[in-house]
C-alpha cells in the first residue's frame, strides 16, 4: 500500500501525536448583533490572517449519524482512527497544533459538509465514474500526472471552496476598494476577486476559477466559476472531491466576532452531482505571520513515489 502521499504523511503524525487525549478547542460564541469594524473604504473589514485546521473530515464518517456531537461522543471514533493510521507516514516528521473537531458556533461538527443532511457528497453516475477513474489512475502510477495535485505541490485547501486540514495553514485576506485577495500559505497563487454585483468569468480556466465578490449586508459573498477541465479533483480529508469545469461555487464570509469568521459555501455542479451541496467552518484570527511555502511542482519526493510504485508492480509480478 502506498503511504507516501501528503494525506497519509500528515494524518499519521498529526493524529498519532496529538490525539493521545481529547482536548476540546476553545471557541468564542459571538453575539448575533456583532458589527464588524470598517476599513478605510467603509467596507466591513475582513483583512488579516486566519486559520481553520481541524480533525473533521470533509464527508461524514460512517461512525456518525448526526452533524453535531459532544467531545465525549467523538472520542471512540478518534481513538479508532488513531489505531488505523499509527503505522503510516514519515516517523521523522513532527506536526503539531490540531487536537479537535471543527467547532461552528460552539458546536462540534462531524463533517465539513452540512448539505445534504447526511454529510455525504451527492455524486451522480458521472461523478462516481470520474472518482473511480481517478482512484484507478492513482494506483497505476504511470507518471507525475497520475499523482494527486497535493503530491505534485500544486494542490491547495485554498481553492474554492475552502477545505479544512489537519495542520494550521494560514490564509491571508487583503481588501482594496475594488478587489479582495485571498492567499493560502501553500503552493497556490493568490485568488483575486473583483467587487461587482454581476458575476462574469474572465481569463483562462484555472484551478481557482474566475471570481467576483459583492457585499450582502456585512457578509462578503464570492462567486467562482470557469474552472479547469483537465484537473477536477480537489484535496480533502480523507478523500477527494470534484469541482467540474461548469461548477459554480458560492462562498459567504460573515465576521461574527473580533476573532472569528463564519464561512459557508455552496457548490452547484449538475455535471457531477445530483443536487447542490455545501458546508461550513470557522476561521480564527492568528498573528500576522505568513511565510513562503517551499514546495513546488517537481517535488523531489515524486521520484521516490514513482519508483516505489514501479517496484511494487515488479514484485507483484514475480
Amino acid at each position: 500500500m502506498r503511504t507516501t502521499s501528503k494525506i497519509a504523511h500528515f494524518a499519521a503524525r498529526a493524529i498519532s501525536l496529538l490525539l493521545l487525549c481529547w482536548l476540546p478547542a476553545v471557541i468564542v460564541l459571538a453575539a448575533d448583533n456583532y458589527v464588524p469594524p470598517r476599513n478605510e473604504f467603509g467596507q466591513p473589514d475582513y483583512s488579516g490572517t486566519w486559520k481553520y485546521p481541524s480533525l473533521t473530515f470533509f464527508e461524514r464518517p460512517g461512525a456518525f449519524q448526526d452533524l453535531v456531537v459532544s467531545a465525549e461522543q467523538a472520542q471512540p471514533f478518534l481513538s479508532g482512527f488513531l489505531a488505523n493510521v499509527e503505522n503510516l507516514g514519515d516517523p521523522d516528521t513532527l506536526i503539531g497544533g490540531v487536537n479537535s473537531l471543527m467547532q461552528v458556533r460552539g458546536e462540534y461538527h462531524t463533517s465539513l459538509i452540512t448539505i445534504p443532511a447526511d454529510g455525504r457528497l451527492p455524486l451522480n453516475e458521472a461523478g462516481r465514474a470520474a472518482s473511480d477513474q481517478f482512484e484507478t489512475k492513482r494506483e497505476l502510477l504511470e507518471g507525475p500526472e497520475a499523482l494527486d495535485l497535493d503530491e505534485r505541490c500544486i494542490g491547495s485547501i485554498g481553492y474554492p471552496p475552502l477545505s479544512t486540514f489537519i495542520v494550521a495553514i494560514p490564509t491571508k485576506i487583503i481588501q482594496t476598494q475594488d478587489y479582495v485577495l485571498i492567499k493560502t500559505e501553500d503552493p497556490t497563487a493568490a485568488r483575486i476577486a473583483r467587487i461587482s454585483d454581476e458575476h462574469t468569468a474572465v481569463g483562462p480556466r484555472s484551478l481557482a476559477g474566475s471570481a467576483t465578490a459583492k457585499w450582502e449586508g456585512d457578509s462578503l459573498v464570492i462567486t467562482s466559476s470557469h474552472f479547469r477541465e483537465d484537473e477536477i479533483m480537489r484535496l480533502a480529508i480523507p478523500n477527494h472531491y470534484i469541482i467540474g469545469p461548469n461548477a459554480i461555487v458560492t462562498e459567504r464570509f460573515t465576521r461574527i466576532s473580533e476573532s472569528q469568521i463564519h464561512y459557508e459555501f455552496t457548490v452547484d455542479d449538475t455535471q457531477y452531482y445530483s443536487q447542490s451541496w455545501g458546508g461550513e467552518l470557522t476561521m480564527s484570527a492568528i498573528p500576522d505571520e505568513f511565510y513562503e511555502y517551499s514546495c513546488h511542482e517537481g517535488n523531489y519526493s515524486m521520484s521516490g513515489i514513482l519508483a516505489g510504485g514501479i517496484r511494487e508492480k515488479i514484485e507483484a509480478e514475480m
